[in-house]
């Protein structure tokens, strides 16, 4: 068989001299295959990649009709396949294992990796890593596929990683750490709106959360990518997401990292999501098992973070706080660190970057964004009935007057 070569800037494939027309879609199935040279790929982590969802139902058959396609097209469509196999053990898994024909990617010949039996290695048996998808100082936040499921479903695998190497504290920390699975689950069987929580496992002094993967995009991401938003999509997306910070209190749960790269829209349904709950990363935090009260936990993200939390005194207002300096920067696009502060009330001044604003909408966010906890809303159901009375003038309306 001719050698494979194909180049990433041009998007051309060639097999000896011959110019080989793919698709879109076949070009991204033959790289992906192309960049695990050597290995088997299942055809639900591929999906996965093309169109950034995990498949359903029969939907892992569309790539393996691309890949006998990319076959017939790579004249590699005999009994005895060359280039493209399948994994003999039937597990459906394929995988460009070419030896004496060289697959190229500008220019480079591909070897195939030396062997690491610890890279094939699932994680509690069971999570093989697609992906990395965030590191911090708590640990990784990967992507995986369930290999116990039919479907191959993807997850997310929180890897949390202890701050210390103390067996006592490790032995309190293990202890929490299944308290906190039990709450995680519980809050995702409760509301489609939380993922749910499919399982929990230690490896290696490590422990891991395996959660439901949302399929979608980050408010950060939105805003981004389309600017910021209107006051109408403002408030349908805070509404919806006071639903369910009501309900994750009334569980008496303070959710502590509430911002923009924690809700997600959900691509099926376009709802937002609230993940990545702060109560996780308290869960591994020495400060928590040391001393035996709360009063150190100062878990989140400063820009986000009412006043008390970040003096280690979170309460349920703390997180109307994050939502109403979440919703102004969807508003205005700016980040709280950007924004001027009164230097007599240390109220943030943001009205000015926000400019189709009616004065009730406005009001209401600045009383959710007050310093002092007693002044704002008291609970998640005061602040979304305040949203959703009448609207009167808008910001800019009074500002001509």
């Amino acid at each position: 068989m001719d050698n494979l070569s194909i180049d990433t800037k041009t998007r051309a494939v060639k097999l000896g001299s011959e110019c080989i027309d793919l698709n879109k879609e076949e070009y991204i199935v033959l790289l992906l295959l192309s960049k695990h040279y050597g290995k088997y790929v299942a055809p639900a982590a591929i999906f996965n990649v093309l169109y950034k969802r995990p498949p359903t139902g029969d939907e892992e058959q569309i790539i393996v009709d691309r890949i006998f396609e990319l076959r017939r097209k790579l004249k590699d469509n005999r009994d005895t396949p060359m280039l493209i196999h399948s994994e003999p053990n039937g597990s459906g898994k394929y995988g460009i294992l070419a030896v004496e024909s060289p697959v190229q990617i500008n220019g480079e010949i591909l070897q195939p990796p030396e062997p690491n039996p610890e890279s094939e290695q699932l994680l509690n048996s069971r999570y093989r890593v697609i992906e990395k998808l965030g590191e911090g100082g708590f640990g990784l936040t990967l992507l995986a596929e369930d290999t116990q499921m039919p479907s191959h479903r993807c997850c997310v695998i929180k890897q949390l990683k202890t701050q210390t190497d103390n067996p006592q504290i490790d032995q309190r920390v293990r202890e929490r750490f299944s308290q906190e699975a039990a709450v995680l689950e519980k809050l995702g069987e409760g509301h489609s709106q939380i993922p749910k929580l499919y399982g929990h496992f230690e490896e290696n002094n490590l422990f891991f959360f395996a959660l439901e993967w949302i399929d979608g995009e980050t408010l950060n991401n939105r805003i981004k990518v389309a600017g910021k938003m209107s006051e109408e999509q403002v408030k349908e997306i805070i509404a919806s997401l006071l639903r369910v910070l009501d309900y994750i209190h009334e569980n008496q749960i303070i959710h502590r990292d509430v911002k923009p790269q924690n809700i997600i829209l959900r691509k099926s349904d376009d709802e937002p999501v609230l993940i990545d709950f702060g109560v996780v990363k308290e869960t591994i935090d020495p400060a928590v098992t040391t001393g035996g009260n709360d009063v150190t936990i100062s878990i989140g993200t400063p820009q986000f973070m009412s006043p008390e939390q970040a003096a280690g005194r979170p309460e349920f207002s703390s997180d109307l706080y994050s939502f109403g300096l979440t919703a102004i920067y969807l508003l205005t696009g700016k980040w709280p660190q950007e924004l001027e502060t009164d230097p007599q009330t240390r109220e943030m001044l943001w009205q000015n970057h926000a400019s189709k604003v009616s004065i009730r909408f406005a009001a209401v966010m600045d009383k959710s964004i007050r310093f002092h906890p007693r002044a704002r809303f008291a609970t998640a159901k005061e602040m979304l009935a305040a949203l959703q009375e009448p609207t009167s003038a808008t910001l800019a309306q009074v500002n001509i007057q």
